[in-house]
């Protein structure tokens, strides 16, 4: 019982789970801000936590974020006088749960499957997720695919696939995962890249590999390895690279006339998971390039039909040949021999007769896989 008479203060609060907050506010007694001296706003929670918060005499609210997690919160507010009293407001208890928070989320692995870049990831509280959208843009900063916005219920495995760029001619493409909470919040992740392969092959027959990537820094690549990829088979040609970008391999005789030859790189990285800290060994595929090579003949000047050079047909150095004319004509013009068949050539006789020595010319028409044609033209000496 105080010696004036005082009118009531009345406190007010709402939870809102997305920010994970009180909104806390009040209304003071009459001429409150001429005679009181400090307003405190005490807050207790059900495990026995209690805090005070000092509020300016004019302030008619705060936020206040929870930090001792779910639970029943109990908040009143006290006004005191210089003399000493203290006044209070009603007091309202309630229940508070956060929605679960997306702590920690990241692209775990970029690969081909060979017909497609698959993108996995990892996220700490799958609860918290509603739903996400992965998106790939290029080197020019274009977006080159998009997932779409995915329900994350739909989904039982934690990887996409673009289809789209897994080709040859598809370039670099950075990837990044989008994630929205169910209050609407956006998170993203990091960006990661695919494994880029480009083959260029010199006139010794030496294959050049480049590749590009762009790796975040939870990722540390050891070791680049180059494979032949032969139907479902893949051979090991170099099991490790001297760089982190490059590479060569030297083509066999017989890997210049094969048809369909095509590579592909595996980077074997250490992912690091960075909720845990744990390191797991991860394999990473580039796009696969093939190597379709140029035709390249190699052709006699001269046969003598009773020594060792008795036929006139010319060597597949390189290439692969899809169809072949080879015509054999006399000084004058005049059609002599026809093969369409690269082994079968001249031997410079008609059934069991030699044709005379001398000068005779030649054509060769021969067409590619590709369906590019080489024309052959020249003289031989019979």
């Amino acid at each position: 019982i105080f010696d004036t008479p005082y009118s009531s203060m009345f406190l007010f609060t709402s939870f809102d789970p997305c920010l994970n907050a009180f909104d806390v506010g009040w209304t003071l007694m009459e001429n409150a801000s001429l005679e009181l001296d400090s307003l405190r706003l005490n807050i207790e929670h059900e495990n026995g936590f209690s805090e005070f918060i000092t509020a300016d005499i004019d302030q008619d609210g705060l936020l206040y974020d929870v930090v001792s997690g779910p639970g029943t919160y109990c908040l009143e507010l006290y006004a005191y006088y210089p003399n000493g009293d203290i006044a209070t407001s009603n007091q309202i208890c309630t229940f508070a749960a956060p929605i679960p928070q997306l702590e920690y989320y990241q692209i775990s692995n970029v690969t081909n499957t060979g017909n497609s870049t698959r993108i996995e990831w990892i996220a700490e509280d799958e609860d918290a997720i509603k739903e996400f959208e992965v998106t790939g843009v290029d080197s020019d900063g274009q977006n080159v695919w998009n997932s779409g916005v995915v329900d994350f219920n739909t989904i039982v495995i934690p990887f996409v696939e673009d289809p789209v760029n897994w080709e040859e001619s598809a370039g670099l493409v950075d990837y990044v995962v989008t994630f929205k909470n169910n209050c609407d919040f956006s998170f993203s992740t990091e960006a990661f890249s695919n494994i880029y392969l480009k083959l260029t092959v010199d006139d010794n027959s030496i294959a050049f590999f480049e590749w590009q990537s762009q790796t975040p820094n939870y990722i540390t690549p050891s070791e680049y390895i180059l494979y032949k990829v032969e139907g479902q088979n893949e051979q090991t040609l170099i099991q490790n690279f001297n760089t982190s970008t490059s590479g060569y391999y030297q083509l066999s005789a017989d890997e210049l006339r094969e048809q369909g030859l095509r590579f592909k790189v595996e980077r074997i990285a250490e992912f690091e998971d960075i909720s845990s800290g744990l390191l797991t060994t991860i394999s990473s595929y580039s796009n696969t390039v093939q190597y379709t090579p140029e035709i390249k003949l190699v052709l006699p000047n001269a046969i003598k039909p009773n020594g060792k050079n008795n036929v006139f047909k010319p060597v597949l150095v390189s290439g692969n040949v899809q169809s072949y004319v080879l015509n054999i004509y006399d000084r004058y013009g005049q059609l002599l021999f026809e093969s369409q068949n690269i082994e079968n050539g001249w031997k410079g006789k008609k059934e069991l007769e030699f044709f005379p020595a001398g000068v005779y010319s030649y054509t060769i028409l021969v067409v590619d896989v590709q369906g590019l044609e080489y024309e052959y033209t020249g003289v031989l000496t019979l």
